[in-house]
């Protein structure tokens, strides 16, 4: 016999492959374990994690899904095909954007499987998408779920994506104190599309241990420079051609509603056309445009197309390359490495009448941070072609969907009662230094980091303590 506490592991300290195990142990020795969240390694020096899997799946009662982004949904599959197979749980807007999702991540793994042969095998095929499918068990925000005898789930609003939560898990035990665990997932206050429901005050009253993303938890609000406008404008008036590769979900439609602002306040003409290109933003956009009240979308941004808009696809791509005139390209990839983006950035990069502005943050293995390196005039590889860069290149973190410090410390001061905060998903320097602000900013009892190789052990009063391990 023993008191009821958990077990929380987090299998990389990096802003990649975003996986949380949590193993329950109650006072009559019985474990529950679950996961929140199983993302995809995409960084390329970490790409051999993904065939890896540091715990049994088939132990596994439920998952929990924070959102849809491939970073932490895409090696579901994965899980599934290695013999899990009891209930995802996640929003319905998260529902409705999944499979497109992993359809897409599956599609990228086959084509690198076509190219580089079993040293890039895809760790899983169709069939297991499918499966996974099935598994998916959607549910409303601030609804209490009962997922067995002892634990409860409900799922808050967050300004992160569309359809993105944070979760509440409450664990009980007869005799015995809860212990309740509350995951941010990626985190933000705010998002341009709809208005995030604030936590109900008797959430942030638990006695509670919080586990909290840190991405940019060394940089203030205050830090962000503003350039898309500016650049965007002074570029299309001058006749020139942008191309803007967006992340497929929540940048590229939030681009083309500033574009939309932009002609409505007279500072763009309608007689330049704006483009999208890319499979996934034109199935995510659709997505959003048929369901606007399962994404919560103000009336008036529900219809956040610009005027001459046009979706780009194979039959119109020539034709829209060999055109002379001024025109906005918003495509995929976001960090330009994969989509349209390999077919318009070798096109635009050697022009001087041209701007490519990347809109969001840039590994260091992709093509974007690749761009954003090379010295104007110095030449770029693509697929064995050298291209000069004589364009403008521009990127901007204005748009960026995750909290800066001062926001996810604003978050933190909201909880009364924090018995342990425990920081995740940040370079391991942010997660240092975020660590540390948390330390002075707030009144949390225990502040701990995930490392990728520590578990922490926790039970109604907070941290009972740190055990070096590779879970199992």
């Amino acid at each position: 016999m023993g008191n009821l506490h958990a077990d929380l592991m987090a299998f990389h300290p990096e802003v990649t492959g975003s996986s949380i195990l949590v193993s329950v142990r109650y006072p009559n020795g019985k474990r529950t374990k679950f996961g929140v969240d199983f993302g995809m390694f995409q960084e390329e020096k970490y790409t051999s994690l993904n065939k890896k899997i540091p715990f049994n799946p088939e132990e596994l009662a439920f998952m929990l899904v924070t959102h849809s982004h491939i970073d932490h949904t895409g090696r579901l599959p994965f899980l599934v095909k290695k013999g899990f197979n009891k209930k995802i749980y996640l929003t319905k807007g998260t529902n409705l954007l999944i499979m497109p999702a992993l359809k897409d991540s599956y599609k990228i793994l086959r084509e690198r499987e076509k190219l580089f042969g079993k040293k890039e095998k895809a760790i899983y095929n169709y069939d297991d998408v499918r499966r996974t499918k099935e598994l998916l068990e959607p549910v409303d925000f601030e609804r209490s779920i009962q997922v067995d005898e002892h634990i409860k789930i409900m799922f808050f609003m967050n300004g992160h994506l569309f359809g993105a939560a944070m979760i509440l898990v409450r664990i009980s035990y007869e005799g015995e104190e809860d212990i309740n665990l509350f995951f941010t997932g990626d985190y933000n206050d705010h998002n341009t599309f709809f208005k995030v429901d604030p936590l109900p005050k008797w959430v942030t009253r638990l006695p509670i241990t919080i586990v909290i993303e840190s991405t940019y938890g060394n940089m203030k609000s205050s830090d962000v420079e503003k350039i898309f406008k500016k650049n965007s404008l002074s570029a299309l008036n001058q006749g020139k051609t942008e191309i803007a590769p967006v992340f497929s979900l929540g940048r590229a439609q939030e681009g083309l509603y500033e574009a939309k602002t932009w002609q409505s306040e007279g500072e763009l003409s309608t007689d330049i056309p704006i483009y999208l290109a890319g499979k996934l933003v034109y199935k995510n956009t659709n997505i959003l445009l048929r369901n606007p009240d399962i994404f919560r979308i103000k009336k008036d941004m529900r219809d956040f197309l610009p005027e001459n808009f046009h979706y780009i696809d194979s039959n119109s791509i020539k034709t829209i390359l060999l055109d002379k005139n001024p025109k906005l390209i918003f495509t995929s990839s976001g960090m330009g490495t994969n989509g349209p983006a390999q077919v318009f950035l070798p096109e635009y990069l050697p022009k001087k009448n041209a701007i490519i502005h990347f809109m969001g943050y840039l590994s260091e293995n992709s093509k974007g941070y690749q761009i954003m390196n090379t010295p104007d005039g110095e030449c770029i590889k693509f697929n064995g072609r050298m291209i000069p860069k004589n364009a403008e290149v521009y990127c901007t973190s204005e748009y960026s969907a995750h909290a800066k410090q001062d926001a996810l410390i604003k978050l933190l001061k909201k909880f009364e009662n924090k018995r342990m905060v425990i920081i995740n998903h940040g370079s391991t320097q942010t997660q240092c230094d975020f660590a540390v602000e948390v330390v002075k900013q707030t009144d949390s009892k225990e502040v701990g980091i995930f490392e990728g190789k520590n578990l922490f052990r926790v039970n109604h009063w907070g941290f009972e303590k740190s055990i070096n391990t590779h879970f199992q």
